[in-house]
């Protein structure tokens, strides 16, 4: 079993700690995939039991142009091979539904992205609720303060942390611990076997045996 044993947050002298880069976006095109960045909520599109949520791992979109509708820009969006839907006023899901043309629109340096909702006439925009803490959609189309309805569309390429050293001086800490390898939370309890911290919440873990600070 491994024993952890973290008497404060911080160790005396260095310590590691992992400093998202600026995520960069990208001008969507045919054929591409992407990972979603949500411009509000500061995190990216995941998927869970066929929702989709922000946070946890990291969803790859692929977005099909639409060929032959009435207004251009339309595209078929799909993940994990499953193509995007939506009911008239529900949240869009990863498992398909009944209106399946997704629009692409720029807005104040991102993106919004709509279903086209054919039986009411309407654009019905994703967002992240603050109020419910889901995603959902909107016929609001986003402005310059609807961050939460403005996407970046970034490279999967794109690393999303860069290591840095920094020092921490007053405090205090004892830790002792067995694990080299993986990525633990501050409990000692093992979440990846690997050291990669991709697609992980901000927060404290211990990768490789060493104290670090996710945060983007």
């Amino acid at each position: 079993m491994n024993k952890l044993l973290i008497t404060a947050l911080a160790l005396l002298g260095t310590c590691t700690t992992a400093v998202a880069e600026d995520n960069k976006g990208v001008e969507p095109t045919a054929g591409g995939t992407y990972n979603l960045y949500n411009v509000g909520a500061k995190q990216f599109l995941g998927t869970e039991n066929g929702r989709l949520v922000l946070g946890g791992e990291k969803v790859k979109v692929t977005l099909e142009l639409i060929e032959g509708t009435t207004t251009p820009g339309f595209y078929r969006i799909s993940s994990d091979n499953s193509m995007w839907g939506a009911e008239l006023w529900g949240t869009p899901s990863a498992y398909g539904g009944t209106f399946n043309e997704w629009r692409i629109e720029p807005v104040e340096g991102a993106y919004a992205i709509s279903s086209r909702n054919t039986e009411a006439s309407a654009s019905m925009y994703l967002y992240q609720s603050t109020i419910y803490n889901r995603l959902s959609a909107t016929t609001q189309m986003p402005g310059k303060e609807f961050e939460t309805a403005q996407w970046l569309f970034v490279d999967p390429s794109t690393p999303e942390t860069a290591i840095e050293s920094v020092e921490t001086n007053d405090v205090q800490t004892e830790q002792t611990t067995n694990t080299t390898t993986g990525v633990h939370n501050i409990g000692g309890q093992q979440l990846r076997s690997t050291d990669n911290t991709e697609g992980l919440q901000d927060g404290i873990y211990i990768v490789g045996g060493k104290k670090t600070l996710l945060k983007k």
